[in-house]
């Protein structure tokens, strides 16, 4: 349904609702597409876009982009739409109007920069448009490959000297689709050339840097795994390390370091580990001094529960003694009140099955 401002655009031809709600809705769709075709022939498409609500422009750029005659002016306003949705809507109108393209190509959503790419591509198939040529070093992988295609439609094929002069020269923040790039056309031999960025400043042009070499020389990184901790994005270490066993320190080991960075990427990885272990740590966790990692423990406390609530897998006798241990270390941790309920009765059942081994705690968040 739409805002009742934009839906007021509709109201010569209200009369028609009630007729069409007992309609099906095969027998509906072509009247009400003849409703909105009549609406844009009245009012015109610049009256129907300036009447519509923020929250139904995705609406009105289809159905301007269905009915409607969009100029170059207006299709510029559409390109330069916040929305995502509304920007590729304009940018189909890029091979009517070529010199929108380079609007297009800087746009900060992937779909229109493609749109922008395929226009360009298809205009200019006899030559290497030196903005076709930038496109190849897209963050979006989607995008450079699109600008692969047309430019070896035009017969240029040189990307890997292209994408090493760019690296060659320094990336910015903007620039690791340059590192990237390189990782989908280029060899082994290219790991020497990206692994200096692996110290760069910026976490994004890290992160890159380490999935172009796991993808061209993955053994590589081994060696420097234990050093890239707090400086590659968690998820990509443990995908990493699941695959090199060894590659890292040993979970405990980081779960003790005096590091906050170290120990927040040991109590992501300690996850791979049995369930109670894993409270274990959770419960330290919770009591840690940083508090990216007591916001951390909280949130896996949730979702241990999660688990816990649907199979309860009861814990060995040592597993249930360290966790009383632990438990009885940290008697006034701030546990989530959202959770404290649940816990308890997870943690009493668990208690009564394990009291002919252990005794039963009192359990009190």
């Amino acid at each position: 349904m739409l805002r009742e401002h934009s839906a007021s655009i509709l109201l010569p031809y209200i009369d028609f609702l009630p007729w069409l709600a007992r309609q099906s809705r095969t027998n509906r769709s072509p009247f009400i597409s003849e409703i909105e075709r009549k609406c844009i022939a009245d009012c015109g498409p610049h009256t129907v876009w300036e009447a519509a609500h923020p929250d139904d422009l995705r609406y009105f750029a289809e159905l301007l982009a269905e009915h409607g005659d969009i100029d170059e002016e207006f299709a510029r306003e559409l390109l330069l739409s916040p929305q995502p949705q509304v920007s590729s809507v304009g940018a189909r109108y890029l091979s009517a109007n070529p010199e929108l393209i380079s609007l297009g190509l800087q746009s900060g959503f992937a779909g229109t920069r493609l749109f922008a790419v395929s226009a360009l591509g298809e205009s200019r198939i006899a030559g290497d448009d030196p903005r076709l040529i930038g496109m190849i070093s897209d963050p979006s992988s989607t995008v450079r490959a699109a600008a692969r295609f047309y430019l070896e439609k035009a017969g240029y094929n040189d990307f890997v000297a292209s994408y090493r002069e760019q690296i060659a020269h320094g990336i910015q923040k903007d620039g690791r689709g340059a590192i990237l790039g390189l990782a989908e056309v280029g060899s082994a031999e290219d790991v020497d050339v990206i692994r200096p960025y692996l110290a760069h400043t910026n976490r994004q042009v890290r992160d890159a840097a380490f999935k172009a070499i796991r993808k061209l020389r993955p053994e590589s990184l081994v060696s420097d795994l234990p050093n890239l901790l707090g400086r590659i994005s968690p998820n990509l270490i443990v995908s990493f390390a699941s695959e090199y066993p060894g590659s890292i320190p040993d979970v405990e080991d980081l779960l003790n370091s005096p590091e906050p960075t170290k120990r927040r990427f040991g109590f992501r990885l300690m996850f791979q580990r049995r369930s109670w272990v894993a409270l274990v740590w959770i419960w330290r966790a919770l009591a840690d001094e940083d508090p990216k990692l007591r916001t951390l423990a909280a949130q896996q406390s949730a979702r241990w529960i999660a688990q816990r609530s649907r199979t309860v897998i009861l814990p060995s006798d040592d597993e249930w003694r360290e966790f009383l241990r632990v438990y009885q270390a940290h008697p006034n941790l701030e546990f989530p009140i959202h959770l404290a309920e649940e816990m308890n009765g997870i943690l009493a059942w668990v208690g009564d099955r394990m009291a002919e081994r252990q005794p039963k705690p009192a359990w009190d968040f």
